[in-house]
C-alpha cells in the first residue's frame, strides 16, 4: 500500500444476484494480489459477506469488533471470537469516514478518476443527521470511499502499513480529536445549493472546485 490511494476499479450493478455480486468481487480481489476485502453489512451485504467467507473461505475478509460503547467497531487484528464480517454503518463510523475521505481529497491524498464518482461528491451534502446524498441522486460510489476512508484512520490499518503512516497529513490522535469540530463546517455542499448555480465560496476540496468549475 502505499500513498497516493488510488480509485483502480468500479462496479455500479443493482441487479446483479448477490451470489454472482461475491463470487465477482472474490474474483477480483484474488487476481488483484489478494486485496483486502471490507463489507458494509447493511441490506444485502450480509449474505455477500457470508458468501465470500464461507463459500470462498477468502481469508483477506477483514472482520470488525463490535466493541464497547465508548470504542465503537474497529477492525480485528487477526483472529477475534465473535468478530463481524464487515462493518455496520452508523453515525460514528460515517463521521469519521467523511472527515478523513475530506482529508484525503484535500490533500491530494486520495486519486480519484472517474466521473461517477465525482457526480456523486457533487451531490453529497450535509443534513441535520450527518451528510448523504442530495435528493433524487445516489451516494454508492462515496459511501464506499467512506468506508475506506474510516478504513485508514483504523489503528490496525497503520500497524499494518508502517511505511505509508509518516505521509498520512494527522497525527491520528489529533486528527479523531478534531473530527467534531471540523464536521461542523461545510466540508461539501449544502442541500440548498443548486447544481447549475453554485455558490463556491465555502468549498475547499480543490478536486471538487477543478471539477464543478469545468462542468
Amino acid at each position: 500500500t502505499e500513498i497516493p490511494f488510488k480509485v483502480v476499479a468500479k462496479y455500479s450493478n443493482n441487479k446483479t444476484p448477490l451470489v454472482t455480486l461475491a463470487d465477482y468481487i472474490h474474483k477480483v480481489a484474488v487476481n488483484f494480489n489478494n486485496a483486502k476485502i471490507l463489507v458494509e453489512l447493511m441490506s444485502t451485504g450480509q449474505e455477500v459477506a457470508k458468501i465470500i467467507h464461507y463459500d470462498h473461505s477468502y481469508i483477506n475478509l477483514l472482520k470488525v469488533i463490535g466493541g464497547k460503547r465508548k470504542v465503537g467497531q474497529t477492525i480485528a487484528n487477526g483472529y477475534v471470537k465473535n468478530s463481524q464480517l464487515g462493518i455496520k454503518m452508523n453515525r460514528n463510523i460515517k463521521k469519521i469516514g467523511c472527515v478523513t475521505l475530506k482529508n484525503l481529497i484535500e490533500n491530494n491524498k486520495l486519486i480519484i478518476p472517474d466521473q461517477q464518482v465525482f457526480n456523486e461528491l457533487t451531490t453529497f451534502v450535509s443534513s441535520h443527521v450527518g451528510y448523504s446524498a442530495s435528493e433524487g441522486c445516489q451516494d454508492d460510489t462515496v459511501m464506499c470511499l467512506v468506508s475506506f476512508s474510516w478504513l485508514v484512520s483504523q489503528k490496525v490499518f497503520k500497524e499494518r502499513n508502517v511505511n505509508i503512516v509518516e505521509n498520512l497529513s494527522s497525527d491520528h490522535n489529533n486528527f479523531i480529536s478534531e473530527i467534531d469540530e471540523r464536521m461542523k463546517r461545510k466540508a461539501f455542499f449544502t442541500p440548498d445549493d443548486d447544481q447549475k448555480n453554485l455558490d463556491l465560496n465555502h468549498v475547499t476540496d480543490p478536486y471538487i472546485l477543478n471539477y464543478v468549475k469545468n462542468y
